[in-house]
């Protein structure tokens, strides 16, 4: 099976014998670009600006990176908002998709 682009295997969608219709095989991603989304309280919303340094530890050192979208409105279970942060770096060898962070935004 060939991907339409270049990536790692995130997730096996079927199994063998399955039958392929429409729905994808594989989840793949770009693990090079990896990017945090963090929660943030209607409180803490008005601290965040596009561009704010964000930093969390990560292991035995600190990572950091800088919002690049604030999401436009609360999720409705949560009350929280979504802002996306793009990372200085890829630490690939201790950061993996769908791993839980803590973050601290600096304010401005």
């Amino acid at each position: 099976v060939r991907a339409p682009l270049a990536g790692t295997v995130l997730a096996r969608l079927t199994n063998v014998g399955d039958v392929a219709g429409a729905e994808p095989l594989y989840r793949i991603g770009d693990v090079t670009a990896l990017q945090i989304e963090l929660k943030a309280f209607p409180d803490q919303r008005t601290a965040i600006r596009t561009g704010a340094r964000v930093t969390f530890p990560l292991g035995n050192r600190s990572a950091g990176g800088s919002v690049i979208a604030i999401a436009p409105e609360l999720d409705v279970q949560t009350q929280a908002v979504n802002v996306r942060v793009s990372l200085d770096e890829a630490p690939i060898e201790t950061l993996v998709p769908g791993q839980f962070v803590t973050a601290s935004v600096e304010n401005e």
